[in-house]
């Protein structure tokens, strides 16, 4: 089992074969979550977390041991993406009062649905040379699915406004924004962080806005990417809203 789990092959191809059986396995598998945990949402997102915590722990393991031989701990991966935040969501789901939890139910249901459909369709980061790392990747984001369809039902039960979840999105931006000043001094190998691609002291990773960031500047990229993910967050809020 250990064998398997430090296998290194050649990375798949994004649009292989083995990326659309994994993206119609995520589909799947996120719908038959939310037919699963229907009534007891709240309760079964709170396991959920408890089960994105577990495969973090490994994940981290295994990069720590395998990728860097136990030497030093790579920044770059750290677990503060946008694709993470909703475990640590999800962990404090039990001990928010009942606005706080809406809050948190439109942040998974816009930001972090985003933030996962974007990361299925261009699973450049996911499509790793150990199959470990691209099994826990496309499993983690079919969680993550499962997830945001779920906040998506609670949500479109109340009548609640966009301004908490997008003042929760700022809050979660300066926190990403102090990881990667650290690691950018404190890191001696590997990589500095780059949490929620937002890095001022890395180029632009992503497509399309590493062309705004080439010709107008890692700033100007910054706040472009952080409007369209915004606006796009807030259509799609607005839209379930009208849903109901």
């Amino acid at each position: 089992m250990i064998g398997w789990l430090t296998m290194k092959t050649e990375a798949p191809e994004m649009y292989g074969m083995l990326h659309l059986c994994a993206l119609v396995l995520c589909v799947l598998g996120a719908y038959g979550y939310t037919r699963w945990t229907k009534g007891k949402e709240e309760r079964f997102l709170f396991r959920t977390g408890l089960v994105l915590f577990v495969l973090e722990c490994a994940k981290q393991v295994f990069i720590f041991r395998v990728l860097n031989r136990a030497e030093y701990y790579n920044w770059w991966y750290v677990p503060f993406q946008l694709c993470s935040v909703p475990m640590y969501l999800c962990l404090c789901l039990p001990f928010l009062k009942e606005p706080q939890k809406q809050t948190v139910y439109g942040f998974l249901s816009s930001y972090a649905f985003i933030g996962t459909l974007c990361a299925l369709v261009y699973p450049e980061d996911m499509l790793r040379e150990y199959w470990f790392l691209t099994v826990h990747g496309f499993l983690w984001h079919g969680i993550l699915l499962g997830i945001s369809l779920t906040a998506r039902r609670i949500k479109a039960q109340k009548n609640n406004g966009f301004r908490s979840v997008f003042l929760l999105f700022c809050a979660l931006c300066v926190c990403a924004e102090l990881i990667n000043t650290a690691g950018y001094c404190l890191h001696t190998a590997g990589s500095a962080p780059d949490m929620f691609y937002i890095s001022p002291f890395l180029p632009a990773a992503q497509p399309v806005f590493a062309v705004i960031g080439r010709d107008l500047g890692r700033g100007i990229e910054i706040i472009v990417y952080l409007g369209i993910l915004s606006l796009g967050s807030f259509l799609l809020f607005r839209f379930h809203k009208k849903r109901v």
